[in-house]
């Protein structure tokens, strides 16, 4: 392993922007030409520098066999890369306390965070190593950056891996609505499948907007503790609900779990934890509370036409508990362009066949 730090060139509130940089090699004498280079997601997210996450990094390597050189670094502002530029303790992504947050950060800094300057971090690091063009191995919102810097600078990349890429040329509000109606609309056609669910006298569509009802009146708190971990707090509103729906439909036959949660739940709510966990988890983390994450998260930000396709609208009684999409983006007077700098050398995908 050699560890590194890159001095980029960049400020950040007039202190020098360097990068946490470690290279796992693939054999302890010598290094490889045109290493993997991982590119992390969030925005926001770090790699994963420290021990346990090295430990993992190199089971990871290992395990997979790859007879290549793994570049882990963190992206400014995050994890062990300084300075860390943060919003006040306590400061969630509601649009007034972020509003706050980017007024007292300050829109020179805020744009130094974004897309165009990540992209431009990137290509030092690449050109740094000094090998020749990488493979990239972008993870999720690291597509974005992927994609902005085979434009930008094609001679830097060998290979690209777009490991579910935040890519899709829909407006993000349209594929909110298509995803929820489409978790919504499985979930009652399983419990019509299932004969002690579909001749109960309360059915699964009554049954989800009736919950969509009362967190919607009345949002509540669960809590849920692992000893000896601290408990996780977690409240409960109707964007929460329908996202952990949402994640729930990841695990094979969850539906069945997830409809008995709820209606156990009419008594006591908290049978409804199982299916929280993976909102649960995301809450856990910080980096959608940061300034790194909001400046690159409204650079892509795309306007929300009206939906022509009508299986995309949402079936009735659902329309009104879907979250409004990117709100502070609204918020935050053009944060896209002020912040973040225009999505220059964006790559399109005409054609694209999707999994």
């Amino acid at each position: 392993m050699r560890c590194a730090t890159l001095s980029t060139g960049g400020r950040l509130h007039d202190e020098p922007v360097r990068l946490a940089v470690r290279r796992l090699q693939a054999f302890p004498d010598k290094k490889l030409a045109h290493p993997v280079v991982f590119v992390p997601g969030g925005p926001g997210d770090a790699a994963g520098l420290k021990g346990a996450g090295l430990r993992a990094w190199r089971v990871f390597q290992q395990r997979a066999g790859w007879p290549r050189d793994l570049v882990l670094y963190d992206p400014r502002s995050t994890g062990a890369s300084r300075p860390r530029i943060g919003c006040p303790p306590g400061v969630t992504d509601d649009d007034e306390p972020l509003a706050a947050c980017f007024a007292a950060v300050g829109a020179e800094t805020a744009g130094r965070l974004g897309l165009s300057a990540q992209v431009a971090d990137l290509h030092r690091l690449i050109v740094a190593l000094g090998e020749g063009p990488v493979t990239l191995w972008a993870q999720s919102f690291g597509a974005q950056i992927g994609f902005r810097l085979a434009a930008r600078y094609p001679g830097d990349v060998r290979n690209i891996i777009l490991d579910s890429p935040v890519l899709e040329a829909e407006p993000l509000g349209v594929r909110t609505r298509h995803a929820m109606q489409a978790r919504f609309q499985a979930l009652i056609a399983h419990c019509a499948r299932l004969l002690p669910c579909a001749i109960r006298p309360i059915g699964a569509g009554a049954l989800l907007r009736g919950w969509l009802d009362g967190v919607a009146h009345a949002p509540f708190l669960l809590s849920h503790a692992e000893i000896p971990y601290p408990a996780h707090r977690l409240r409960v509103d109707p964007t929460t609900l329908l996202t952990a729906w949402l994640l729930a439909g990841y695990g094979p036959d969850h539906d069945s779990a997830v409809l008995a949660a709820l209606r156990h739940a009419l008594t006591d709510r908290q049978r409804l934890w199982p299916t929280m966990a993976g909102v649960a988890r995301l809450s856990a983390g910080t980096a959608m509370r940061t300034p790194v994450f909001w400046s690159s998260r409204c650079a892509v930000r795309m306007p929300v036409g009206p939906v022509q396709d009508p299986w995309l609208q949402p079936p009735a009684g659902l329309t009104g508990y879907l979250p409004r999409v990117l709100r502070p983006c609204d918020r935050l007077a053009g944060a896209g362009r002020a912040y973040a700098g225009p999505a220059r050398g964006y790559v399109g995908c005409a054609g694209c066949r999707r999994a």
